[in-house]
């Protein structure tokens, strides 16, 4: 059983994808907190919905190609710009003026929302980006070819999730947070909840999980 139960919940639609959206909440002031790992959906924020629901209203969505929100096959539909298009479509949509936008290892969408429409966004909070201010500490492995070894983030690749995309679900969120394990189940969870099919014309973002 869900800990926190949207207040309303619904789809806005945007150059024909639908992306779907809950409400929980009243008041001021609205967090808005974005889709955070590609490959799961907006329940990755379970932990932080029913606190912050108790102080104002709490907006979130599932990202393009995971939970509810409809799949394009087109690869330019996943680019950042189009991810923080879709949180402006979902502020109006639940009749958000301005939120504050919590961001959880993002690539950057809240910045896009943030620069591109300022008068919306309240304040902005950063938990871990995936934004390195230095040179990547991972080896520069590619995602298409296939490789001599899977250990690290060689798993980083298409062939590996074709073949072992549990395993690749479970080195990912263990590596990503360690020390959250029932977190880390419930995601392994959602995710494995699709079988992943790559193919050249479609980016990582595509690869995402049905939702209960």
């Amino acid at each position: 059983m869900r800990a926190c139960q949207p207040a309303r919940d619904g789809y806005v639609e945007r150059d024909g994808v639908r992306i779907f959206w809950e409400r929980y909440g009243e008041g001021e002031p609205t967090f808005l907190l974005p889709p955070t790992y590609e490959i799961v959906h907006s329940r990755s924020w379970k932990g932080q919905i029913p606190y912050l629901s108790r102080h104002g209203r709490v907006v979130t969505f599932d990202p393009r190609g995971n939970g509810r929100s409809d799949r394009p096959r087109d690869y330019d539909a996943y680019t950042r710009h189009e991810v923080a298009a879709d949180a402006l479509a979902v502020m109006d949509a639940t009749g958000t003026q301005r939120a504050i936008v919590v961001a959880w290892c993002d690539m950057g969408d809240p910045l896009i929302l943030a620069a591109e429409h300022p008068q919306r966004v309240a304040g902005l909070v950063f938990i871990a980006p995936a934004m390195p201010v230095r040179e990547p500490e991972v080896a520069p492995y590619p995602f298409d070819e296939v490789l001599d070894t899977d250990q690290g983030w060689a798993k980083e690749n298409r062939h590996y999730w074709l073949r072992d995309w549990r395993g690749y679900l479970e080195w990912f969120f263990s590596s990503a947070s360690p020390s959250r394990t029932p977190p880390n189940r419930s995601r392994t969870v959602w995710a494995g909840a699709w079988t992943p099919t790559p193919r050249p014309s479609w980016p990582a973002s595509a690869a995402g999980t049905t939702r209960s």
